[in-house]
């Protein structure tokens, strides 16, 4: 028999589930080759060393065997530990949505080092940030903005004017409508003070997130909103939003 082929990957740790009896299967999304799927072989016995490398959202290094349809994981370590979510309920929820779409938009064996700089960015947000509605409200935005479907919310998609008020929003065509534009119909209306936080939150660098200001109701709707234009352009449920009810 051959010699192993070896390779390492720093990945986030998204999901794992039951492979069989004591196997694992684990989702990761990785700076270099994008969403992998790899197995964590024999990860659920209790004395296993690959049990502590397998933990939601953590930052790890993996070695990896190369298989004939998935790689498995030979060992690794952690680069940067994320316990922090997995030990707050209420943490663990928002990591979940987080996380959920990020797999969705991810695709396999292509590298995204951007989705992966955001969702990283995002978890260590919601470790240090009380704000945990806008972390997740601005991890959507820039996450739509790295797949090229978010618009800007500063003119008008169709005269191209600069918004001075209300505006439509258009979850499936992704426009931002003028209300002069707009016949309204199949539209979602955006008062201005929410059109001004979409467009602060499309721009600003993470570390200014503290700075920003949103009334708490404000930003939960906008939160749904910006889901819900997730979930189209996904043609997919984020299910673990179901979760976020339990919170509000």
């Amino acid at each position: 028999m051959g010699a192993l082929k070896l390779m390492k990957i720093e990945a986030l740790i998204l999901k794992r589930s039951p492979l069989g009896e004591h196997d694992r299967l684990v989702t990761v999304l990785s700076r270099d080759q994008g969403k992998k799927r790899v197995v964590a072989r024999g990860a659920g016995k209790m004395v296993s060393k690959l049990s502590g490398l397998i933990q939601p959202y953590d930052r790890v290094q993996l070695d990896l065997w190369r298989g004939r349809t998935l790689d498995g994981i030979r060992g690794g370590e952690v680069l940067e530990s994320f316990r922090g979510l997995r030990d707050d309920f209420k943490r663990i929820i928002y990591a979940a949505c987080m996380a959920e779409v990020g797999e969705q938009l991810a695709q396999e064996e292509n590298p995204d080092e951007p989705l992966y700089l955001l969702l990283l960015t995002c978890f260590r947000g919601l470790l240090r940030l009380k704000k945990m509605d806008l972390v997740l409200l601005f991890f959507i935005i820039r996450a739509m903005k790295v797949a090229g479907f978010l618009p800007a919310f500063e003119t008008c998609s169709r005269c191209g004017a600069h918004f001075r008020g209300d505006v439509q929003f258009d979850l499936a065509s992704g426009q931002v409508i003028c209300l002069e534009c707009s016949e309204g119909r199949g539209r979602m209306g955006l008062e201005s003070a929410s059109r001004v936080l979409l467009q602060s939150l499309r721009g600003v660098h993470p570390r200014e997130l503290n700075t920003i200001s949103c009334d708490p109701q404000r930003c939960r709707q906008l939160r749904e909103t910006m889901l819900d234009f997730a979930e189209y352009h996904l043609s997919r449920p984020v299910k673990s939003r179901r979760f976020l009810d339990i919170l509000d």
